[in-house]
């Protein structure tokens, strides 16, 4: 009986190891199929053979801070989106860019050209008044859309459109939880122009 209640005794812990033991492996292959499943900045541009102009770099995990790190679940790659722009029928990319000293940042289109480098347009530079972690870039698929105006922000100022009909995918260009514009190709103008979208 004494022999019974011992052996007992010993169960119990090593039957409770083991189950620890078990959700820590599961968890850590868990974190281990989310890092194999999301590529690197670094890949995702080599595979898209985007190189950035000079003097800037791409995003890398130490730039993880701020919002980037606190919406990171909703927007795993807060500075990068692929659509096609101009309505060529190739994938282009944009890219939230930083200047190797880390004194600004920008946002670039690589536009691609068949049988040659992208076409690269920066569209917007900011010197640092803003965190380029306070800002976040996602995917607009072609339809109708209200701007800022459209929504009663402010009165519309002249040529500024309430509704635009988007024919090609654009760029959702936004503060965290603040204003958004719109990045899109105009066809007539032949480059890309930024809208507001919300105050």
């Amino acid at each position: 009986m004494k022999l019974s209640k011992s052996i007992a005794l010993l169960v119990i812990p090593v039957t409770t190891l083991t189950l620890t033991a078990c959700q820590d492996l599961s968890q850590g292959a868990n974190l281990l199929v989310k890092a194999l499943a999301t590529p690197s900045t670094q890949q995702a541009a080599s595979t898209n053979k985007v190189t950035p102009p000079k003097g800037w770099r791409f995003p890398t995990q130490a730039d993880y801070k701020d919002d980037w790190v606190t919406f990171r679940d909703k927007l795993p790659e807060p500075f990068h989106v692929r659509g096609d722009f101009n309505g060529d029928q190739t994938t282009d990319d944009a890219w939230m860019l930083l200047r190797k000293d880390n004194r600004g940042w920008g946002l670039f289109v690589f536009l691609a050209q068949s049988g040659g480098p992208h076409q690269v347009i920066k569209v917007e530079e900011n010197d640092m008044d803003l965190s380029p972690q306070s800002m976040g870039i996602e995917l607009i698929e072609p339809g109708k859309y209200e701007t800022a105006c459209g929504k009663g922000y402010w009165d519309c100022e002249p040529g500024e459109p309430p509704l635009l009909n988007l024919k090609f995918d654009a760029i959702d260009y936004f503060r965290f939880e603040s204003a958004s514009s719109m990045v899109y190709w105009n066809e007539k103008k032949q480059q890309f122009v930024k809208i507001a979208t919300s105050d």
